[in-house]
């Protein structure tokens, strides 16, 4: 007898037309189906599609249990009701085993079945792993979506078709200040729009329901009233060619419009600034073509803001000064950014006036469009003034050094063996303290103080200064009060600079072993210092009524040895250097 058929085969031979249609259906079927015993979950058939499906032959699967495909399954057996009533009773989901080896996700449903005049289970298996597989998909693309949604740092917002929030991102929560629950089910417009916006934003509402893609910009309220400024987008949500409601996108602007309203006020400030100061002011490119000008500037030029601007500041200047002015604009573009300068111009009424400029860039623009401002002064007047004064600033210099040269032939001519011997001092002094790094009026200075320094000599006694031999104790004492009548002598000069202390102190010591005070270090002017090793270096270099000259090693090694203890050890050095590196030499 055929396998298929003795399932289905009744306990006579002939079996009817119906039953034959039920062997078809059943065993020719594209479903995995199986018939099962109820308690023990026996498989009592299976279809060729099961045979198909799991890989076993018949024979196999009839000496297994349902449970023997999937442990986990715990086979359902529906209730007496159920089977009575002969509807699908039971859904399973699990997960069954082939004979590859493979598992695949499964649903069972099953139902009572009379089989033999035994009660029985009909069981259909269906294949749901690719089910399942794109399921898993789609939640774990939803979950992305909706993390994206929940934490995107933009504020979202989805409404229904009729205007209402359906959902709010966490951003929404913060710009607006109401909690998700707050805002669902809420008309949008109701909760956010100002009175001033109210309509527009209706429109804007209506306009993204009927399927436009819409950008908005403008006032919204807080929970708390206050007002934020906002601009964003709003786009209809398209489902299989419907639309089901639409998503709004937010960015909180009120820190920018607040910037660009403090910004206008400062610009307008600014500008009533440069308009009012007692100044020129003007902008202009690298070319030099101005595009503003303030009322002193077309006040002193005479022309109205229109008909300056767009002209060349080039135009106002004499030609011989163009090469300056383009100096200036390199000096702009490749460098500082600022230069103040002293550039002649020419004035309306046909003369030259001077002006005062502070022209800075601007950081930005390419190099061809870079901004300039510039705010200026005429100062001619101080110019004239500072012209005179400078003048005769000179021409009192000139008396003083003339005065200076006068003293110090006075105190060569009492005593002939020093005769140049200040001169020579005032050389040396003056190219130490350039070695050394000074400014030409400091080492003006150590000149001057230098020539005079020993003009306290008029004082002592010419018999004393003139001895061949050695001096006695009082006899030093007063050939040392030469310092202190140097100073009386010149602090009677109304000097901006202490000449008459500078005198006092050129037999001081660092360490304070010199007189006439035993001052050391700092208290010592730095003028002071100089004049001290140049004095030391020129009389041990000269011939004496009591002792030969000293060759300039010996005496260059004797200040190398006192340098950092009574000398002042950078002035030693950089006498040194004049020596030994620069060949120096006195000219007088």
């Amino acid at each position: 007898m055929d396998v298929k058929s003795s399932a289905f085969s009744s306990q006579g031979d002939s079996p009817a037309c119906g039953e034959q249609l039920l062997k078809d259906l059943f065993f020719n079927n594209p479903s995995v189906m199986f018939i099962l015993q109820p308690e023990s979950g026996a498989i009592l058939e299976a279809n060729d599609a099961a045979l198909s499906f799991y890989g076993y032959p018949r024979k196999h699967l009839q000496s297994l249990k349902i449970t023997d495909l999937d442990a986990s399954l715990a086979v359902q057996v529906p209730s007496i009701e159920e089977q009575q009533k002969g509807t699908m009773g039971v859904f399973q989901r699990t997960r069954h085993r082939l004979a590859s080896g493979k598992n695949r996700e499964v649903e069972i449903q099953k139902a009572p079945l009379d089989w033999k005049g035994l009660k029985a289970l009909y069981a259909v298996v269906r294949d749901i792993s690719e089910i399942i597989f794109v399921q898993e998909k789609f939640d774990a693309k939803s979950a992305f979506l909706e993390q994206l949604f929940q934490n995107s740092p933009i504020p979202i917002q989805q409404c229904s078709m009729d205007g209402r929030i359906i959902s709010a991102n966490t951003a929404t929560e913060h710009l607006f200040g109401y909690s998700k629950e707050e805002m669902v089910g809420q008309l949008v417009d109701d909760l956010f729009a100002t009175p001033e916006t109210r309509t527009e934003a209706e429109a804007n509402t209506r306009a993204v329901v009927e399927g436009n893609t819409i950008f908005f910009e403008g006032e919204r309220y807080r929970k708390n009233g206050e007002r934020l400024f906002v601009s964003g987008t709003a786009f209809p949500i398209v489902m299989n060619g419907k639309q089901i409601g639409t998503y709004s996108l937010y960015m909180d602007l009120t820190a920018l419009k607040k910037a660009e309203e403090n910004l206008k006020k400062n610009r307008e400030q600014y500008r009533s600034l440069v308009e009012d100061i007692p100044a020129m002011f003007c902008s202009f490119d690298s070319r030099g073509f101005l595009s503003f000008a303030n009322r002193e500037f077309c006040s002193f030029f005479r022309q109205s803001p229109a008909k300056l601007s767009g002209s060349n500041i080039l135009n106002f200047i004499p030609k011989d000064n163009h090469t300056q002015i383009t100096r200036l604009f390199r000096t702009l573009l490749t460098g500082l950014p600022s230069v103040t300068a002293e550039i002649p111009v020419n004035a309306p009424d046909g003369f030259l006036r001077w002006h005062r400029w502070t022209v800075r860039r601007l950081a930005t623009g390419a190099d061809e469009r870079k901004e300039f401002r510039a705010a200026g002064q005429d100062i001619t007047d101080s110019k004239l003034v500072q012209t005179a004064l400078e003048e005769n600033i000179e021409s009192m210099e000139r008396v003083f050094n003339e005065t200076v040269e006068v003293l110090a032939s006075v105190t060569e001519a009492k005593d002939p063996y020093i005769h140049g011997h200040q001169r020579r001092v005032a050389e040396l002094a003056g190219a130490i303290a350039a070695e050394m790094g000074y400014g030409k009026s400091f080492v003006r200075r150590v000149r001057q103080a230098a020539l005079v320094h020993e003009i306290g000599n008029l004082v002592v006694p010419g018999e004393i200064l003139n001895k061949p031999g050695k001096l006695s104790h009082l006899e030093f004492e007063l050939v040392k009060g030469h310092c202190e009548a140097g100073e009386q002598i010149l602090m009677k000069i109304n000097l901006s600079w202490p000449l008459h202390t500078i005198v006092r102190q050129h037999h001081e010591r660092m360490d304070g072993s010199g007189y006439p005070d035993g001052i050391r270090d700092g208290e010592i002017l730095p003028e002071a210092r100089i004049i001290a090793v140049a004095d030391m270096v020129e009389a041990m270099t000269s011939h004496r009524p009591y002792r030969p000259a000293f060759t300039i090693n010996s005496v260059l090694g004797e200040i190398n040895r006192l340098g950092g203890s009574s000398l002042d050890k950078n002035a030693v050095n950089a006498c040194r250097s004049l020596f030994l590196e620069k060949n120096f030499t006195y000219i007088q």
